[in-house]
């Protein structure tokens, strides 16, 4: 029960982000067949890493999920440059 609580808390904030409980309701299921637990624990150190993936890209690399016109802006700023307004800026 441990397990599942583990994967649970791991899951739900992927199923609220984009409201597919498909995740949740296979999770419910296996576990009330009686999957393999070997299964579990390997499902829960894949969710598990890759939430430690995600915190360190966030942490080690900021700029990874910002757009192409945001990375070149913050660039310039750290050596202390302004890019120049263009005409879609002005509109």
């Amino acid at each position: 029960m441990t397990l599942y609580r583990s994967i649970s808390k791991l899951i739900r904030p992927l199923s609220q982000k984009n409201g597919n409980m498909v995740w949740q309701q296979h999770l419910e299921a296996r576990f009330r067949v009686g999957g393999k637990q070997s299964d579990a624990l390997a499902l829960y150190s894949f969710l598990e890493a890759n939430k430690n993936h995600k915190e360190m890209m966030e942490r080690y690399w900021p700029t990874s999920g910002l757009s192409n016109e945001e990375k070149l802006q913050k660039t310039a700023e750290r050596v202390g440059l302004q890019l120049p307004k263009t005409f879609l800026d002005q509109e």
